[in-house]
């Protein structure tokens, strides 16, 4: 197979570029686009991975990798159920994590630093607890690491066969404050997750993601919430971080200020400064985040 042929889109290209350019600095081949990755190459460090939420794909990271691609190669994994990977069945948490591995490695990656969001940070996880010496560090946010109250996962069944419409698909991306161009080109690249794929992995996010396995890895993780976000996923960045630091490894709890729930998604420049302070200066925590301190 041809390898993906690519550009560099470093923090000073980007700002020469306007939105309208997005759609175009990606260039790979047919069989590489279908497997449901983006890759911006640059100098040999070691790549930044993307994972995207729930009901998105890849090409939601279109603008924080262009940011980001002054760091080192960087990447967009499509998961299972989601992009170009729609037609491919949901079926585990570790199995996502594991397919994310596979990926990483048919590429010769065999150590990167991740970064999640939602449905993505929970696999990030299991990335992390499951292949220990493959992630450096690790920005995660929106994670759920513990069960939701049996209230909030009756409303979720309620919501299946919606999820599942594709207006309702168009109404999230909506919602969601994509940039204009990336939400035409993920509307473009995927449809509604179908709703056997939506009803197990939605009911395995309720349920919390395991955190067994994490105190092998050698990771340094920033977890991650919005201030605005359910005390769920606070509570649950603060006990990944706890989990962490008990198993003797670097690792963080912080809120972003006045954030909700998707706030990387609208927020691409804030995204990279957080993941470059984390990557690059360890135990380093970028200034705006309110950082979590344990009551004594």
């Amino acid at each position: 197979m041809r390898a993906m042929v690519s550009v560099v889109v470093g923090a000073r290209t980007r700002r020469r570029l306007g939105r309208g350019d997005m759609a175009r600095i990606s260039i790979g081949s047919r069989a590489e686009r279908a497997r449901g990755h983006q890759l911006y190459r640059d100098v040999m460090q070691t790549p930044i991975v993307f994972l995207h939420g729930g009901g998105l794909a890849a090409v939601s990271w279109t603008p924080h990798m262009s940011l980001l691609g002054d760091e080192g190669p960087v990447l967009a994994l499509d998961l299972p159920a989601h992009g170009a990977q729609r037609h491919r069945r949901w079926t585990t948490m570790d199995d996502a994590a594991d397919d994310v591995a596979g990926a990483l490695r048919e590429r010769g990656l065999d150590r990167v630093h991740v970064v999640g969001f939602s449905l993505g940070a929970d696999v990030a996880l299991r990335v992390i607890a499951r292949h220990p010496a493959m992630v450096d560090a690790a920005v995660l946010t929106g994670i759920s690491t513990s069960p939701v109250p049996w209230w909030e996962r009756v409303l979720d069944v309620m919501s299946w066969p919606v999820m599942a419409m594709p207006l309702t698909h168009r109404l999230l991306a909506r919602g969601m404050r994509l940039p204009d161009d990336v939400r035409r080109a993920h509307l473009a690249s995927t449809g509604p997750v179908r709703i056997g794929d939506y009803s197990r992995l939605s009911r395995q996010v309720l349920a919390g993601v395991s955190l067994d396995g994490g105190e092998l890895a050698s990771a340094r993780v920033l977890a991650l919430a919005g201030q605005r976000e359910s005390a769920h996923c606070r509570r649950s960045a603060v006990m990944l971080a706890r989990r962490m630091t008990e198993a003797g490894l670097e690792s963080e709890a912080a809120f972003v200020p006045r954030a909700g729930h998707s706030w990387p998604l609208s927020s691409p420049a804030t995204v990279a400064d957080i993941v470059r302070a984390w990557i690059d200066r360890p135990g380093v925590v970028d200034p705006r985040l309110v950082r979590y301190a344990a009551r004594t």
